[in-house]
């Protein structure tokens, strides 16, 4: 007996049997009890009873009972099934070949919904270009005092969003999920600041990357709930650096003396580790039309934050030594760096709060394969930022929301 349990050793069956696109023609016997979807007066798709001239009963109500007999635990399914000796303990005896009307029906979207009878497992991996709103800099330049020649907001970064579902006999599935934003960048540049013949830069930059455990039940509705564990984490790093004008000597005999010339700076890392549960809710799908779906997802939960802080202040010397023009034509013009570090660690705790939902439209290429592409939001709150750390070494707790867009593609059999 193949359980459901295995997808890929049942896709790989199908394969094999000669599966085409034409699923629904190629793998159920005639008549096809899955008659065209309608839209129903619950806002959900139901399939039209009927009627076997086999079995003088009507085929989806078969369906139905035996769903409800897995659902309950009793693995008793009307009629036979010749393919696998009469026992269906576990949903259908052979996704491909067993009798039609011993599947329990399933609901779901899509074209891949009318045979065998709904989605048993579904791939997304989708591109995110996702906007970070601004960083507070009007405090940096004023605590600064004098007149960036640059000013540098965050602006749009590239992601990944790379989901897996799958759903077993026994009630329910589980999805695992990752997202993630490469890097976030802002920054200042002041103009012989806080001394004249130098150079200082401030430069932001924030990035996170999120990894979730899901559990959805697996009944035949569009809307589920789903209950999960996530873990997220926010990365703020901020560089102060101020680097002075060096002057290279010009030749002489004797030569002029070494010079050395210091620069200062200081790199902050903040790194928010957020572990929690969440709670949610997903829409398989709107069928607009027979091409065209409309899906989404909210969810929100709360998260122990564990904020680990880095302070480590440089001091770079270069000395730089000119040539002597009394040995030519030999050179001794020569730059040595020294570079000397301290660093200090700190850790904080915060309770957490993350809010996320997305809408996005999925039009199909195959009756399993779609390109989608949607909106996204996700708000945070509880976390630190990178702006922050130039003032005090305590932890503020922030706020902070990201937006953007999404597009890729997803695969359900």
């Amino acid at each position: 007996m193949i359980h459901l349990r295995y997808p890929l050793l049942v896709f790989l069956l199908c394969a094999l049997s000669g599966a085409t696109t034409g699923y629904a023609q190629t793998l159920l016997p005639q008549p096809d009890p899955f008659a065209p979807y309608e839209k129903g007066s619950q806002g959900k798709y139901v399939p039209e009873p009927v009627v076997d001239a086999a079995e003088n009963t009507t085929a989806n109500s078969v369906l139905w009972e035996q769903y409800q007999a897995v659902q309950n635990g009793t693995g008793v399914v009307t009629g036979g099934c010749q393919g696998c000796g009469g026992s269906c303990n576990c949903g259908p005896c052979d996704r491909c070949s067993c009798t039609a009307k011993t599947f329990p029906w399933f609901e779901g979207p899509g074209a891949c919904d009318n045979w065998c009878v709904g989605p048993r497992w579904g791939i997304e991996a989708s591109g995110l270009i996702m906007f970070r709103e601004d960083a507070d800099l009007g405090p940096i330049i004023n605590d600064v005092g004098g007149v960036p020649s640059v000013i540098d907001q965050y602006d749009y970064a590239p992601g990944a969003r790379l989901f897996a579902t799958a759903y077993n006999c026994h009630g329910w599935g589980m999805q695992v999920g990752y997202e993630g934003i490469n890097e976030w960048d802002a920054g200042l540049v002041f103009p012989d600041s806080p001394v004249a013949d130098s150079t200082r830069s401030i430069d932001l930059m924030s990035r996170w990357n999120s990894v979730e455990f899901n559990f959805l039940p697996r009944v035949p509705n569009a809307w589920k709930f789903f209950s999960g564990v996530r873990y997220l984490q926010v990365d703020e790093q901020l560089d102060d650096f101020t680097i002075v004008d060096k002057v290279i000597p010009v030749p002489a005999d004797p030569p002029a003396a070494p010079a050395a010339f210091v620069d200062t700076g200081t790199t902050t890392v903040l790194d928010n580790h957020l572990i929690g549960f969440q709670l949610g809710g997903l829409r398989d799908g709107w069928q607009v039309s027979n091409w065209l779906s409309v899906s989404g997802f909210a969810n929100a939960g709360v998260y122990h934050n564990e904020i680990k802080r880095r302070d480590t202040e440089f001091n770079v010397t270069t000395v730089i030594t000119g040539d002597d023009l009394a040995t030519a034509p030999d050179n001794e013009f020569s730059e040595t760096t020294t570079v000397t570090s301290t660093r200090t660690e700190r850790t904080f705790t915060e309770i957490a709060f993350l809010g996320e939902a997305s809408l996005w439209a999925s039009a199909k290429l195959t009756p399993c394969l779609a390109l989608k592409g949607g909106y996204q939001v996700m708000f945070l709150d509880g976390v630190g930022q990178a702006a922050d750390t130039f003032f005090s070494q305590d932890f503020q707790s922030r706020d902070v929301l990201y937006h953007g867009w999404q597009f890729g593609l997803e695969y359900r059999r």
